[in-house]
């Protein structure tokens, strides 16, 4: 790969790194050493493989910034302004073979590690691919961190967080480390179901012949996990039937998901049933409390938008970062997928982002 540098110390001059592992900073001992006070001894490191490229931070006191959004861990593609201080390269990639190197040089066989390397930024949760796992913020690493220690346990869960923040994604998220990550995972939309028909839809029905028989949710979800998905909106005789069926002997993890609303919650269930559904409880922060994780889901969103490759502009990383996403994370995302449509070249512009 090549480094250009575009501002800063030796503006022009351009670098050539071999495949392999790079350290950048001032200290004499890096791979590439850079005379600038804005740079930190030793302040990111590059691994350039043949199927990907990645920067990570080591702790600068300055920060790294991939097209202006400070990283600690982010893959590299083809165009990108990677800054260190005050000083700020061009990216320039070759095209990507179908073999990877290590940090230690080794050639080795693609394999999930690979493709983990290649995703513009790192799941929290370790072993798990999905887009909107992607974070990097304090917030967002405290909430994984809590989700990780409660994700071994067996005692039921609530998790809370605002309309479109992710709170399915992160509770099947949880289900997948768990000890019954092998089992069915089974969700219940409490609010898309009538009240009147809850209690069959859980717990199953009983017809007049065998064949008229239904099972239910819960026996479904055997040795697995339940989510009760806007769990507020579950009617009283489906909360009684649940209730009983918590204080029985049960052969499955019982999740739940809500809004932030303490208020619209206690009046809403039985105060029995909402002892038990927290006993773990978890709250999932908005996206606008969230950092520059909005551009890092984002980029992975983009990614995966199909068609000509496309990345987002200086000006476009800025539109993002300053919006305060009402919608959180389904809004992002639907942004985003509507903007590779309207794009009309490689570059995604303010423009194509329908913000309100």
């Amino acid at each position: 790969m090549r480094l250009i540098v575009e501002e800063g110390y030796h503006r022009g001059v351009e670098y050539q790194l071999a495949s392999g592992l790079a350290v950048l900073g001032r200290g004499e001992e890096c791979t590439l050493q850079l005379f600038d006070e804005s740079v930190s001894r030793q302040h990111a490191r590059l691994l350039v493989g043949e199927q990907a490229a990645r920067v990570e931070d080591l702790n600068s006191r300055n920060r790294t910034l991939l097209n202006g959004v400070p990283v600690s861990r982010a893959e590299l593609l083809d165009g990108d302004r990677l800054s260190l201080g005050s000083v700020r390269f061009v990216v320039v990639l070759p095209p990507f073979r179908a073999r990877a190197v290590s940090e230690e040089g080794a050639t080795a066989a693609v394999d999930a590690e690979t493709q983990a390397l290649r995703a513009p930024g790192l799941s929290m949760l370790p072993g798990l691919r999905d887009d909107e796992l992607i974070a990097e913020s304090p917030a967002m690493r405290a909430f994984a961190s809590q989700l990780e220690r409660w994700a071994s346990g067996e005692q039921c869960l609530l998790l809370r967080g605002e309309l479109g923040s992710g709170r399915r994604t992160w509770a099947r998220g949880l289900h997948r480390l768990s000890p019954r990550r092998r089992g069915p995972w089974i969700v219940f939309e409490c609010a898309r179901v009538p009240v009147d028909q809850q209690l069959e839809e859980l717990f199953g029905r009983v017809g007049a012949s065998p064949g008229a028989n239904r099972s239910g949710l819960l026996t479904q979800a055997h040795e697995g996990s339940l989510l009760l998905a806007d769990v507020e909106h579950l009617g009283r005789a489906a909360q009684e039937g649940l209730l009983a069926f918590l204080r029985s002997t049960r052969r499955l993890r019982l999740l739940a998901s809500c809004g932030p609303q303490e208020v619209e919650l206690a009046s809403s269930l039985l105060p029995e049933l909402l002892t038990m559904l927290r006993a773990a409880e978890l709250r999932l922060p908005a996206l606008r409390q969230r950092g520059f994780d909005a551009i890092l889901l984002a980029r992975a969103f983009l990614e995966r938008c199909g068609g000509p490759p496309r990345h987002l502009s200086q000006a476009a990383v800025e539109r993002l970062a300053g919006y305060a996403w009402p919608g959180n994370v389904g809004e992002l995302r639907r942004v985003v997928e509507l903007a590779a449509l309207r794009a009309t070249g490689a570059q995604v512009m303010p423009e194509a982002l329908a913000l309100g």
